[in-house]
């Protein structure tokens, strides 16, 4: 019960919100934890979301998530890390959140869906996340989210079958969808360079076109290749 004398009912709720999630942190930065630790862990993320209910803002409730998805990823708990995970991004696209939190939100969906063995969906939530955090105006965020997007085991998303999509054929699908106009593949390039995309845009922008999956044709008076998504109307060459 908060203190009467020392702090409101909303000031006790912000201050155990924070001393929780601190704690949570050191516990998660922490090698060789024991089964006890782990269990306070869990406990603790879920307290300090819950204290964060109480008094917070939605940005406060979405980051809680997010903590507690981590922990359960960290444990190796895939089922309750991307539910932790979705109820993130549930509240971004509820709240309106910016370009670090869907970032973040796709981050911590593609490291459970990882460690879940869900290859096409971790390429394809990794890919999300590079597209946002590409977006993130404060480069020292962007950075961070960048770092984190490389921990991910990468092992686990490796294709798996001819259904599964690398990162790169993901990505260039949603960025000419997005555009809904021709690009050149400098522009992609440029694109994959900002997000930090490993794979080769001009191998991927040719093997999508082998598959019938986007559209794309030399331009001979430019000297380039151009790339369309279908239903985006046929450039011309002028």
């Amino acid at each position: 019960m908060p203190d009467d004398e020392k702090f409101t009912s909303q000031e006790w709720h912000k201050k155990m919100a924070v001393d929780l999630f601190n704690r949570v942190w050191s516990l998660l930065e922490k090698k060789n934890r024991t089964k006890e630790e782990d269990d306070t862990m869990v406990h603790a993320a879920h307290a300090s979301r819950y204290h964060w209910g109480e008094v917070g803002k939605p940005v406060n409730w979405a980051r809680g998530e997010w903590q507690i998805s981590r922990v359960y990823s960290v444990l190796k708990l895939p089922q309750f890390a991307l539910h932790h995970a979705q109820r993130y991004l549930d509240l971004c696209e509820e709240h309106s959140l910016g370009d670090f939190d869907y970032g973040y939100a796709y981050e911590a969906l593609a490291r459970a869906c990882a460690l879940a063995k869900e290859s096409t969906l971790c390429q394809k939530y990794l890919s999300l996340a590079r597209k946002y955090g590409g977006k993130i105006e404060n480069k020292e965020h962007r950075d961070m989210l960048m770092r984190d997007l490389k921990t991910i085991p990468q092992s686990a998303s490796l294709s798996e079958g001819p259904e599964a999509q690398t990162q790169g054929s993901i990505t260039i699908q949603m960025i000419l969808e997005d555009k809904q106009r021709p690009m050149t593949t400098l522009e992609v390039r440029r694109i994959f360079d900002e997000i930090g995309c490993p794979d080769s845009p001009s191998r991927v922008l040719n093997q999508l076109r082998l598959d019938g999956k986007i559209h794309g044709k030399l331009l001979i008076k430019r000297r380039t290749w151009i790339w369309w998504a279908p239903g985006v109307p046929e450039p011309k060459d002028e």
